[in-house]
């Protein structure tokens, strides 16, 4: 666990050169000007490629995966995601799993990308419910709940790293009985728990009966 953790961590740092060098060269063009915010600074984020601070430090893998690479996630999120939308019907895991199978064909036809891309898109889907169930979560002290909540993330997102390195079914199998699968089962039982089991509708109702009573306070 260790090993990989660190081996993935070391690889990242290749990519965060090779889009920093892209990111500087589009500031110097001019194309990453975003005008002035509200003091009046010059901005230069309206192209970028990576956000290491939100990448390194995010809160959520679903964060996570929206900061890097992040130009291409707004083309999936515009040209595949918004066009399996059905109008009335509210998003759900098809969409999602729609555009991580779109991104693993893009890169390339090793078995193992789909298998990292189609879990990834489960991860994205607990990432939204654990956010919709914060509420249950509430007893963890800040800021050991953010800390916490980075920790499980990168284990996860790691993990995933290693999978996509391992391109072939035979590679990726031995990787991940080494660690005795331990983060497909997870991903697999707290999906089904969280979807099936009526967690954040729960949370939903317990948000509300706290709402309303701190409203009932205010009003005494």
């Amino acid at each position: 666990m260790v090993y990989y953790y660190i081996a993935i961590t070391s690889m990242r740092l290749f990519y965060y050169s090779g889009w920093c060098i892209t990111d500087g060269a589009i500031i110097a063009s001019g194309l990453g000007y975003a005008g002035k915010d509200k003091d009046g600074k010059d901005q230069f984020n309206s192209i970028y490629s990576i956000r290491i601070r939100d990448v390194e430090l995010g809160l959520s893998p679903q964060i996570m995966m929206q900061h890097w690479n992040h130009m291409i996630h707004l083309w999936l999120k515009h040209y595949v995601y918004n066009r399996t939308l059905v109008k009335g019907k509210k998003p759900g895991a098809y969409n999602n799993l729609i555009v991580f199978i779109m991104s693993a064909f893009w890169h390339g036809f090793y078995p193992f990308y789909y298998v990292m891309f189609f879990f990834c898109a489960l991860v994205g889907e607990i990432s939204k419910d654990m956010y919709r169930s914060r509420v249950f979560f509430r007893w963890i002290p800040y800021p050991f709940s953010s800390i916490l909540a980075n920790f499980v993330s990168m284990l996860t997102m790691n993990y995933m790293g290693c999978c996509f390195q391992m391109l072939t079914f035979e590679r990726g199998i031995r990787f991940s009985s080494t660690m005795y699968h331990y983060v497909f089962i997870y991903v697999i039982v707290i999906f089904a728990f969280l979807r099936f089991g009526g967690i954040p509708r729960a949370a939903a109702k317990l948000e509300a009966k706290l709402k309303a009573k701190e409203e009932a306070k205010k009003g005494i």
